[in-house]
């Protein structure tokens, strides 16, 4: 289910884009019979779309816990609150600069909830594990601070959370190196930690995601 909205929210959100885009384009380029024919042509849609964007959006940050992790969501929340009535008003008036800042919010919006950082760049972390422990306990008191770091918020502690669409672990039938691919690859709503995790990370998290195995 949280994947099957994952995908309808993001596809409004990006017909809702295109098509303010389209709008601002008339505007700025003083067409406005045209943008009248394509507000009136286009208002039941953009209301299916509105309404289907704010929804699946309320819906994902419930599923995903964003309401009550991360500081970002609150800002994501103020900027879209501000967003939709300013271009209402832009359009209204037919302003061109009151026009573009909604449009500018809007991207910010978009690659605000892609990093989860109102920055849009993510804190350079302590690298937990730079060389491969020597025995199985080290290994596995290395892969447990690791995932309790980037794994824990959607997996759970016990593995089985299953919070943004996260599989259940302890279900998994990966072996250990079908596991170290997932994580350096990625799939379906988990992202690729090729770029994130040192190799001698993705070992041990690895070894210590098997420990879930039922």
């Amino acid at each position: 289910m949280f994947t099957g909205l994952l995908h309808t929210h993001n596809l409004t959100v990006v017909l809702f884009i295109l098509q303010y885009i389209i709008k601002l384009g008339f505007l700025l380029s003083n067409k406005s019979e045209a943008l009248e024919r394509f507000k009136t042509r286009t208002f039941v849609p953009e209301m299916i779309i509105s309404t289907l964007m704010l929804l699946t959006g309320v819906g994902l940050a419930i599923m995903s816990g964003a309401v009550r992790h991360g500081f970002w969501f609150p800002v994501k929340l103020v900027a879209v609150l501000i967003s939709v009535p300013l271009g209402i008003v832009a359009f209204r008036r037919m302003s061109k600069v009151l026009a573009i800042i909604p449009l500018v919010l809007f991207i910010y919006i978009f690659a605000e909830s892609k990093t989860k950082e109102i920055f849009l760049q993510r804190p350079k972390r302590e690298v937990l594990v730079a060389t491969q422990p020597q025995d199985a306990a080290g290994e596995l008191l290395a892969g447990n601070q690791v995932y309790q770091q980037q794994c824990q918020y959607c997996h759970g502690e016990k593995g089985n959370l299953q919070r943004s669409g996260a599989k259940d672990l302890g279900l998994s039938q990966l072996d250990l190196n079908g596991t170290k691919q997932m994580i350096i690859k990625g799939k379906g709503n988990m992202p690729k930690f090729v770029d994130v995790l040192t190799p001698a990370e993705i070992e041990v998290v690895a070894a210590y995601v098997q420990t879930f195995r039922k």
